[in-house]
């Protein structure tokens, strides 16, 4: 799971046209498709990818605490920039008032 975060795992073609429902089984391991159409495909996912591993609920909880932390650090930055760019843009509009002034 964490290896693989930004690949599919898998990728399968259910029907020609686009599917407009998804459903999972309490248990994770059935997936029922539908189209507008009426198409239904009812799909079994393997025991490797709807059972958790061994220590994969501590391993996503730490990959979450950490892209939390990050996203905090992203906007604390961010938030920086736009102070310094109004003071910047304030500072830059009291120098055209000095200079009219004078």
């Amino acid at each position: 799971f964490l290896f693989k975060q930004n690949d599919p795992s898998l990728s399968l073609k259910i029907c020609d046209e686009p599917l407009s429902s998804l459903r999972l089984h309490d248990s994770g391991c059935v997936v029922a498709c539908g189209s507008e159409l009426g198409t239904v495909t009812v799909l079994e996912i393997s025991s490797g990818l709807c059972s958790l591993q061994r220590n994969e609920k501590n391993l996503v909880n730490a990959m979450f605490e950490r892209e939390t932390k990050r996203e905090k650090i992203l906007e604390a930055r961010h938030r920086e920039m736009q102070l310094k760019e109004r003071a910047r843009s304030e500072g830059q509009g009291m120098d055209a008032e000095e200079k009219l002034v004078e």
